[in-house]
């Protein structure tokens, strides 16, 4: 399944959208992305920008590569079967260093 195309998923974010924005603020989710803010990120040198690279965009529109805690599906239960439930409460942030990130790209590129 590719983004929010389940009809339930949908629905619940069509009316609930701020509980659901909540409740991912405060239980987490995790788009279990492995390659890192490098591979997330793709830079333009020519245009002198950075977006978000094809590679990661194909991998959070795939449902099948989130996890939600169980703090969230016991809020939003209608979630179940289409997100992987962890046996934890929340999730915590994920790490990224994006301030070396830019500085790495700033030492790189005259932009």
């Amino acid at each position: 399944m590719r983004g929010y195309g389940s009809p339930q998923i949908r629905d619940g974010l069509i009316e609930d959208m701020r509980d659901y924005i909540v409740a991912m603020q405060t239980f987490g989710c995790s788009t279990n992305w492995p390659h890192g803010l490098q591979a997330a990120i793709a830079v333009d040198r020519e245009a002198e920008t950075m977006t978000v690279s094809d590679a990661f965009v194909d991998h959070i529109c795939d449902l099948a590569n989130w996890s939600i805690s169980g703090g969230f599906a016991d809020i939003f239960p209608e979630m179940r079967g289409h997100y992987d439930v962890l046996d934890q409460p929340t999730i915590s942030a994920s790490e990224g260093d994006i301030e070396w990130f830019l500085k790495q790209h700033a030492e790189q590129d005259s932009w």
